[in-house]
């Protein structure tokens, strides 16, 4: 299988459109991409938390409109 051809098994479409829309979002080709770039996000979450540092969303209200704040604190 080429490198630009998705690697998904077709028994699952809910997945496999979840899997096409982050594609698109994030301009990406292939199921690998993603998962690279997935494993990536989640490696520097990881060391970060190693450091001490405390990975989290907030749910705030801004003008009515629902905002989700992404904080990395150290842990006290």
């Amino acid at each position: 299988m080429s490198a630009d051809q998705p690697t998904r098994t077709p028994d699952n479409p809910e997945l496999a459109a979840q899997l096409d829309e982050l594609k698109e979002r994030l301009h990406l080709k292939t199921d690998e991409q993603l998962i690279s770039k997935a494993l990536s996000l989640l490696t520097q979450m990881i060391e970060l938390e190693d450091k001490g540092y405390k990975i989290g969303a907030w749910k705030d209200n801004l003008l009515d409109r629902d905002v989700i704040t992404y904080q990395i604190l150290p842990e006290k």
